[in-house]
């Protein structure tokens, strides 16, 4: 079973949930179930500005208990989130988040894989993004263990082979061709 997880879905009045992945998430269950690939989606219910679900503080919470129930099961983790574009040209306090990533290299990118040094399983990731690379322009990224807690938690607890993607809200035209994409390296996978 994949296991997909949107920590940041829980839409509210502000920009700090991750629209582009609530956008992008119906086009990868579909192009999931075209391959009858079984998979969960774990979507995240908390406001982002009161608990994080991908950071430490999630810890003992009902989003971690239920994705460390489905983790028994899967084969394959796959954390989505997404990000706003930012100018190339835009000020520092504009382009950098609150984990120091700049938005500006970012944004450039259809897409982005973020790497978790010791963490994300190098062959692992290193077949995804040959698979994807042949039809979109993606960016690997270093990222910490603070800022990829679930990717972690399935990685180093359950063993479980994850990766972090982070879609550019401003490419939604893409992202039906980027499901189909990522639901062929799963058939694959599994």
């Amino acid at each position: 079973m994949i296991l997909i997880t949107v920590p940041h879905g829980k839409s509210n009045n502000s920009t700090n949930y991750d629209i582009g992945a609530v956008t992008f998430l119906p086009y990868l269950e579909q192009a999931m179930r075209n391959r009858n690939i079984n998979y969960e989606v774990l979507l995240g219910d908390s406001h982002r500005e009161l608990v994080d679900l991908n950071r430490k503080e999630s810890y003992g919470g009902e989003y971690y208990m239920d994705f460390c129930e489905l983790l028994d099961t899967a084969t394959f983790h796959l954390d989505v989130h997404s990000f706003p574009f930012v100018e190339e040209d835009a000020p520092e306090e504009d382009a950098l988040t609150s984990m120091g990533d700049d938005l500006r290299a970012w944004s450039v990118h259809t897409a982005v894989f973020l790497e978790v040094d010791s963490v994300t399983h190098p062959v692992v990731l290193r077949n995804l993004v040959e698979k994807v690379e042949k039809d979109f322009d993606i960016g690997i990224f270093d990222t910490s263990v603070e800022g990829a807690f679930l990717t972690t938690t399935a990685s180093v607890l359950f063993d479980v082979p994850s990766i972090l993607m982070e879609v550019n809200d401003q490419s939604s035209e893409e992202y039906e061709k980027l499901a189909v994409t990522l639901a062929a390296y799963f058939a694959d996978f599994v």
